[in-house]
């Protein structure tokens, strides 16, 4: 059996250095800055409803996440003085994701937020939630 990377990824790097070059690149010694900036990818993303719709919204925090984590988690932590492993931390935790898109809705998912909080959900349920009472 033979393994094909999608079409997408084909056009974007068609042969593996290149592929191996842009993972070196994003993964290779990430400095503090690096890292916090890679936070506030997540943590300071804004949703304007007047803009685009919660669905758009949540489908683009899902993939800022899901870089976070995949860049995250590949961290050397040998010159760590925390901040690294916190993130770490942060990454694998689902009440962190739930919580920074929760943070992230304009006032008029207000009520919606309030009622998610006072509930443990997982994050499907969270995102199957705002769907529901998007206004």
């Amino acid at each position: 059996m033979q393994l094909q990377a999608k079409p997408e990824v084909r056009a974007s790097f068609p042969n593996a250095k290149g592929a191996y070059d842009e993972l070196k690149k994003a993964f290779e010694g990430k400095s503090v800055t690096e890292l916090g900036a890679r936070m506030k990818s997540v943590t300071r993303m804004t949703f304007d409803d007047h803009k685009t719709s919660i669905q758009e919204h949540i489908a683009d925090y899902r993939k800022a996440w899901n870089t976070f984590v995949a860049i995250i988690a590949r961290l050397g932590l040998s010159k760590d003085d925390g901040f690294g492993d916190s993130l770490q931390r942060m990454a694998k935790s689902e009440k962190a994701k739930i919580e920074f898109l929760l943070d992230l809705l304009c006032l008029c998912y207000s009520n919606a937020v309030e009622n998610i909080e006072s509930k443990e959900e997982n994050y499907d349920d969270t995102i199957q939630k705002l769907f529901n009472m998007s206004p």
